[in-house]
């Protein structure tokens, strides 16, 4: 078992950078200014590499908007590409692109899935709703069901948002999760279906 002094192996660049960081600290005028010259040459590639992701941003999105605008020209369905342009954000802070939704052709036909599942938990709903109203003595055993139905298909929304959800102009899918307790509601939603719980909210 690992002691907390245990020292965590170094790289001898890394040796030689914190080294270096050290004595500017210290007050080396030497390696105050090799210390800020690799702090601005870091800030310079992060800087490129901003730029970088930028223009791929913008031209992946300008491309598909033209293609768009033909497709709605010649009356046809718009194509669904993946990642879909309009789930796309730049973060001008970091300068890394951001994906509001699904990032491949495998993880899209999963994401549809859940939709679909949600879709059809909402329907049967209704189909237990108008049950319940025909057959009062069932209330109980349906009431549970659609209790479960319910919580089932919010879990679905709040982990994977429908595409008119996810192309809401200033979407944003991690905050999304946030706000609506995603993970938390996966977690309650296991417990309360094995009887580990019986509160939800």
């Amino acid at each position: 078992m690992a002691r907390k002094d245990d020292a965590k192996p170094t790289s001898v660049k890394q040796a030689i950078v914190r080294g270096m960081f050290d004595g500017a600290l210290a007050g080396d005028p030497r390696a105050r200014t090799k210390a800020l010259a690799l702090m601005e040459a870091a800030q310079k590639r992060a800087r490129a590499e901003a730029e970088k992701n930028l223009q791929a941003f913008e031209r992946y999105k300008d491309e598909y908007e033209v293609i768009f605008q033909q497709y709605d020209a010649a009356g046809r369905t718009r194509p669904e590409p993946v990642p879909h342009p309009y789930e796309l954000d730049f973060d001008e802070r970091a300068g890394e692109i951001i994906c509001n939704g699904p990032r491949s052709a495998r993880q899209k036909r999963r994401w549809d899935e859940k939709v679909k599942t949600r879709e059809e938990l909402l329907e049967e709903i209704e189909e237990l709703k108008a049950l319940k109203a025909d057959r009062p003595e069932l209330s109980e055993v349906l009431d549970r069901e659609i209790e479960h139905n319910t919580k089932l298909a919010e879990m679905i929304h709040a982990m994977h948002p429908a595409a008119d959800t996810r192309r809401t102009p200033g979407f944003n899918l991690k905050r999304w999760r946030k706000e609506h307790d995603a993970y938390g509601r996966s977690n309650r939603l296991r417990e309360w279906a094995d009887g580990r719980s019986a509160e939800w909210d």
